[in-house]
């Protein structure tokens, strides 16, 4: 989708700051989202989170 095309996004100001937006009067939905990762850490703190 071009710039020209694309939606203006409600979330930033005129500066592109963010912004609060109001999502109040929004009804509820059910959403799933998948993820997926990956973790490189030492072998100490794989046992230390295998004990707690």
């Amino acid at each position: 989708m071009s710039a020209k095309h694309r939606p203006a996004l409600t979330h930033l100001d005129a500066r592109g700051a963010a912004r609060m937006v109001d999502v109040g009067a929004k009804p509820v939905v059910v959403r799933t989202a998948v993820a997926e990762g990956f973790l490189r850490c030492r072998p100490a703190t794989i046992a230390a989170l295998r004990r707690n």
